[in-house]
């Protein structure tokens, strides 16, 4: 068994304490608004259907299809857009 790297990300995050969440907030998708100051370590997807996000370390949208009702997606999360996002009652964990 290797050991787990920590990595620390551009927000000043890091990774340690992954599936553990101190928060919950409400998200809005937005095409031009980050989730700053502090991105999310998850999302849980109240309506299933797609959701299209761009990671913290990158600039690029990738859209997640199916994601069912209930799902937890264990992602940091730099924006949540708009177009593409078809899931409703989206939760961002901290």
């Amino acid at each position: 068994m290797t050991a787990a790297t920590l990595t620390t990300f551009r927000n000043g995050q890091s990774n340690a304490g992954l599936f553990s969440y101190s928060s919950v907030f409400a998200i809005t998708p937005s095409d031009s608004a980050d989730l700053a100051p502090n991105f999310v370590r998850g999302l849980w997807t109240g309506t299933g259907g797609s959701i299209s996000v761009i990671l913290v370390d990158d600039t690029t949208e990738i859209t997640l299809t199916n994601v069912p009702a209930g799902a937890i997606l264990p992602l940091f999360v730099a924006r949540v857009r708009a177009t593409g996002t078809t899931a409703t009652n989206l939760r961002g964990l901290r």
